[in-house]
C-alpha cells in the first residue's frame, strides 16, 4: 500500500510548487479556514522553508484562512519575500514559549529576518486580523533591490507608495471593509528601515496594541536639513507611525531615528482617532526637525503623506530620557505637540534641540506646543521638566495661541512664549515661583496603579516632606511655593 499524503503535507507540496493554488484541489473544510488537521494545529515551524511554504499557500487564499504557527526559540528565519495578508485573515504567529518564559523576553527569542529583495516582513491589508508575541523582527543584513508588495483589496491611502510605509509591518484598510487589527506582544523591532515608519506603519482604518515591546535602532531615512522648509521634509516615525487608534503600554523605544519628525514614535491621526502611551521609555531617539522622541502632527499638514485629522495623545507614566533632536532648525528635541497632548505622572529629562551647523534656532528642548496650522492644546499634571536645553525655552516652548496648563519645572525662566519673548508672570502657565528658587518637585511614579495620584518629594516644604501629595495654587503664593496637603 502507498504512503497515505495528509491534507497537511498536501498543503505543502502544492505550495512548494505553485503559489496559486486553487481552492478545489484541497478539502473544503481545510481550505476554508487554512488550519492544519486536528492535533497539527498551532504546530511548531522547524526552518524557514516550512515557514515560507507555509505563508505562501496562506496569502495566496484571499484572507479564507485562519492559523496559528509556534516558531523555536533561538532558532532564524529568512523570509523569501514580503508576505500580504489582503483580506479577513486571522493569524498568530509565537515563539512557542510557554508558561513563565512567555510573560517577557526569551534569553533567545526566534528571530524573523527580512527578505533582501522585500520591502517589509509582513503587510496586513482590508481587515486582516494578526498577533504576534515573543518574536524578533529584524532587519535584513543585505542590501538589495527592494521589491514592492501591493494589496488587490485596498488602494493606498498615502500619496506616497506602499512601499514606502513599514520597515517590518504595515497595516492599513479601506472604506467598505473591516479595519485592520494587530495586537503586539513582548516583539522587539530591531534594525529596520523605510521613509515612514521604520519598523511599524499602522494606517488609517486600522487599531493596533503593543504590550511590552522593544523598538532598538530602527530608522527613517529622508531629507531635513536648514537648508529646507518643513514642506520639503521626508522622514517621520523612526520606529513607529501611528495614523488610527492605537494603544502603547510598557514599550521601549531607544535609539531609533528619523530625519523629519518622531525619531520614536509619529502619530498623524485619520480624523478624530486618539493613541495612548502609558508605561513606556523614549531613550536616545533623534531627528532632524521636530519631536525628538515623540510628535502629534499638526492638523492638515501638507509635509506629510495623509492629511491628519483633529486627534489626541494620551502619555502617562513614561519616560522621556536623552532624546535629542539636531540638524538645524529644531522644535522640541522631547516631544512635539501639534494638537492635543494630555501628559501626566511621567518624567522629560535631559533631552537637547541643538543645531550641530551652529547657524539655525531651536526651540523647546523638552516640550514643543506648536501652532502652525491650528493651536495646540496641552494639560499637564504632575510632569517633572528637568536638564532639557535649547536656544529658545530650555524645557518647554509656548508658540503664540497654544494654552498649557499645571506644569513643573525646575524654575520659570526654562519656559518661553512666542519667538523669543520671556514669560514675565510665571502664574500665566500655572507655575508659581519660590522665594529660593529651588527644585519643584521630584516625582516617585505609581507604575500600573491607575487609582494613584502622582506623589514628589517637596524640597521647598516646610519641613521638607518625602511622599507628599502637592499641586499649585493661583497667586497670591505662599513662601514655600507648594500647598502640601
Amino acid at each position: 500500500m502507498g504512503r497515505r499524503i495528509t491534507p497537511f503535507l498536501l498543503i505543502l507540496l502544492l505550495s512548494a510548487h505553485s503559489w496559486t493554488v486553487s481552492a478545489g484541489a484541497l478539502s473544503r473544510q481545510d481550505v476554508a479556514r487554512c488550519s492544519f488537521p486536528p492535533g497539527g494545529y498551532g504546530r511548531v515551524v522547524k526552518d524557514s522553508n516550512e515557514l515560507n511554504s507555509i505563508l505562501s499557500f496562506w496569502t495566496t487564499q484571499r484572507g479564507a484562512c485562519q492559523g496559528s504557527l509556534r516558531l523555536k526559540g533561538g532558532r532564524t528565519y529568512h523570509l523569501s519575500q514580503e508576505y500580504v495578508f489582503d483580506g479577513p485573515y486571522s493569524i498568530k504567529l509565537t515563539d512557542g514559549q510557554r508558561g513563565a518564559a512567555a510573560k517577557g523576553f526569551p534569553a533567545a527569542a526566534a528571530t524573523i529576518v527580512k527578505a533582501s529583495t522585500a520591502v517589509r516582513h509582513f503587510s496586513f491589508v482590508a481587515g486582516a486580523r494578526v498577533a504576534l508575541k515573543g518574536l524578533r523582527l529584524l532587519g535584513s543584513e543585505i542590501a538589495g533591490t527592494r521589491l514592492p508588495a501591493y494589496s488587490l483589496l485596498c488602494p493606498t491611502p498615502f500619496t506616497s507608495q506602499p512601499q514606502d510605509f513599514g520597515g517590518a509591518i504595515l497595516l492599513y484598510s479601506c472604506p467598505g471593509r473591516g479595519p485592520s487589527q494587530g495586537t503586539f506582544t513582548g516583539v522587539e523591532f530591531a534594525g529596520n528601515q523605510n521613509r515612514i515608519g521604520g519598523a511599524v506603519v499602522a494606517g488609517p482604518w486600522s487599531s493596533t496594541r503593543f504590550y511590552r515591546c522593544r523598538f532598538v535602532q530602527n530608522t527613517v531615512h529622508g531629507v531635513c536639513n536648514f537648508y529646507k522648509g518643513r514642506e520639503e521634509c521626508t522622514g517621520t516615525g523612526g520606529a513607529l507611525a501611528l495614523f488610527d487608534n492605537a494603544y502603547v503600554s510598557d514599550c521601549t523605544f531607544e535609539a531609533n531615528a528619523a530625519a523629519e519628525g518622531g525619531g520614536g514614535l509619529y502619530f498623524c491621526p485619520r480624523g478624530d482617532s486618539s493613541v495612548t502611551v502609558e508605561d513606556s521609555r523614549f531613550y536616545r531617539n533623534t531627528v532632524g526637525f521636530y519631536g525628538g522622541a515623540m510628535a502629534l502632527e499638526d492638523m492638515a499638514t501638507l509635509s506629510v503623506d495623509f492629511p491628519c485629522g483633529l486627534g489626541a495623545m494620551t502619555v502617562r507614566d513614561s519616560e522621556f530620557i536623552g532624546n535629542v533632536g539636531v540638524n538645524g532648525e529644531i522644535f522640541g528635541g522631547g516631544i512635539y505637540n501639534g494638537q492635543t497632548l494630555y501628559l501626566s505622572c511621567s518624567w522629560v529629562v535631559g533631552n537637547e534641540a541643538m543645531d550641530v551647523s551652529g547657524i539655525a534656532s531651536t526651540w523647546g528642548g523638552g516640550l514643543y506646543l506648536s501652532a502652525y496650522t491650528t493651536p495646540s492644546r496641552t494639560a499637564i499634571s504632575g510632569v517633572v521638566f528637568e536638564l532639557n536645553s535649547a536656544d529658545h525655552g530650555n524645557d518647554i516652548f509656548v508658540e503664540t495661541g497654544s494654552t498649557l496648563t499645571s506644569v513643573v519645572v525646575r524654575s520659570c525662566e526654562t519656559l518661553q512664549v512666542s519667538s523669543a519673548t520671556l514669560l514675565p508672570q510665571c502664574e500665566d502657565l500655572s507655575c508659581a515661583r519660590t522665594t529660593d528658587n529651588a527644585r519643584w518637585g521630584l516625582l516617585t511614579k505609581s507604575r500600573r496603579n491607575a487609582t494613584s495620584t502622582c506623589k514628589a518629594l517637596c524640597k521647598n516644604a516646610t519641613p521638607p516632606q518625602q511622599n507628599a501629595q502637592c499641586y499649585y495654587v493661583a497667586p497670591p503664593v505662599p513662601a514655600s511655593g507648594f500647598v502640601v496637603v
